[in-house]
């Protein structure tokens, strides 16, 4: 279980703010901005907030600074930290990662070293009329909402990021 909440959050730094859709048009956001992690629910509707998880993230000129923290089933603190430059284009969203710091995340202590799977490059499409954008071999997405943006792993997690800028 933890190896598989591990991989999901992974797969959740390379979130991305989506916009709504028309139904059958995939329409390329914005990603421009800083968003914080506001709260984390549970498959069981336990509700997380900082600071048992607390994440910032900022998109910038083609620059994406991610930042997030959690508590694991044994009160570990876990924590991943990725500097990299991105495009997201109608091919799909891809990232360069240039700086992971990740502790606790696959492994116990410090990993200097991102997953081979980061490297390529996730799929745009628009389901029920909202762009999802997923990352390839990973089970997390992403869709906007009116206040900043859902990342979902179903049957794991629902990410609730908020705007701030």
């Amino acid at each position: 279980m933890l190896r598989r909440l591990v991989s999901i959050v992974a797969s959740f730094s390379l979130s991305v703010v989506v916009l709504a859709a028309p139904a059958g048009a995939a329409e390329l956001p914005d990603l421009e901005g800083s968003y914080r992690l506001v709260e984390r629910v549970l498959p069981d509707g336990t509700v997380q907030t900082p600071p048992q998880v607390v994440g910032f993230m900022t998109y910038a000129g083609g620059h994406r600074n991610f930042n997030v923290a959690w508590d694991d089933a044994e009160g570990k603190r876990v924590t991943l930290s990725i500097v990299a430059t991105y495009e997201l284009s109608d091919a799909g969203y891809c990232e360069d990662v240039e700086h992971w710091v990740a502790n606790n995340l696959t492994a116990p202590g410090v990993s200097l070293t991102p997953p081979a799977e980061k490297g390529e490059c996730g799929k745009v499409e628009v389901v029920d009329g909202r762009t999802r954008i997923h990352y390839s071999g990973e089970p997390v997405y992403v869709v906007a909402t009116d206040k900043g943006f859902d990342a979902i792993a179903e049957g794991m997690f629902v990410d609730h990021w908020q705007r701030v800028e």
